[in-house]
């Protein structure tokens, strides 16, 4: 399937230059409420009563206690320590709203060879009944790994009760307001600790916004879709011999001389602001 990340001239020529993604911390998105719509489906699953057929009764009530406390500190304070990543692609080709968001340009991945390069994606959930299923659900699988944890650690959490927490985290980066559907979005999504070497900042403004470096190698992108913008055919002509300078360094640097990477331009017609 594919998937086209839309953004603007600069970042199209430092990715297929550089050959990586840049993963953004969630609190520096355009979207004020990123966060916030998981957080809330999140909270509701966890003040509800809590059944499973594999959580051990002898340590539920800890097991529950933990995760709402846990979760509570993670999302008040946490995420300063532990920061959320995101990279966001969308599955609708020339979605006219995607342009004017996030700039004249979008790459089209190929999903199935972006996951060679990427440890998962996450599509984004905007239906709410989909929403309410997916944190109970969530939030049940959890305790059953941490109440099987303390059962295995006397009491105690170990790995996997950080790890469950982490996911259910995660979870919460995936839910946006059903708004935004017609994006058909889907992440990238990971964290760090704060401390993490590996994060970077690039200045936007009058702001530094943290980031993490992905690699990714060229075989997953298949084209750049030029958008409506005004000179549409100036930009076309320049983006296409840049490509074409890409696409034949490729072809040498990975011994795959088969490589194409196509220049498309969007049908839209441009109307200034």
């Amino acid at each position: 399937m594919p998937l086209f990340h839309y953004t603007d001239a600069q970042a199209v020529y430092s990715i297929l230059l550089n050959r990586k993604l840049w993963v953004t911390d969630l609190r520096f998105l355009n979207d004020s409420q990123e966060l916030h719509e998981g957080i809330t489906w999140v909270s509701k699953a966890l003040v509800r009563p809590i059944t499973g057929l594999f959580i051990r009764d002898k340590y539920k009530d800890k097991a529950i206690e933990y995760l709402r406390d846990a979760f509570s500190d993670t999302v008040s304070y946490g995420i300063d320590e532990e920061p959320i990543f995101v990279f966001s692609f969308g599955c609708v080709e020339n979605l006219l709203s995607q342009w004017r968001a996030y700039g004249n340009y979008a790459i089209e991945f190929d999903e199935k060879l972006l996951l060679e390069c990427v440890p998962a994606l996450r599509p984004c959930i905007y239906d709410q009944k989909n929403k309410d299923s997916r944190a109970q659900n969530a939030v049940t699988k959890s305790l059953m790994d941490i109440s099987q944890d303390m059962e295995n650690n006397d009491g105690c959490i170990g790995i996997k009760s950080i790890d469950s927490l982490s996911e259910l985290i995660e979870l919460a980066a995936t839910f946006k307001n059903e708004g935004f559907s017609e994006e058909q979005e889907v992440r990238i999504v990971t964290q760090a600790n704060e401390s993490d070497k590996s994060i970077q900042y690039r200045p936007n403004g009058n702001r530094l916004i943290p980031y993490l470096e992905v690699d990714i190698s060229l075989d997953c992108i298949k084209s750049i879709h030029v958008g409506p913008m005004s000179e549409q055919d100036l930009a076309y002509i320049s983006m296409d011999a840049f490509v074409r300078k890409v696409e034949r360094d490729w072809q040498i640097a990975s011994a795959n001389i088969e490589y194409e990477l196509s220049v498309k331009k969007s049908s839209i017609p441009y109307r200034a602001k």
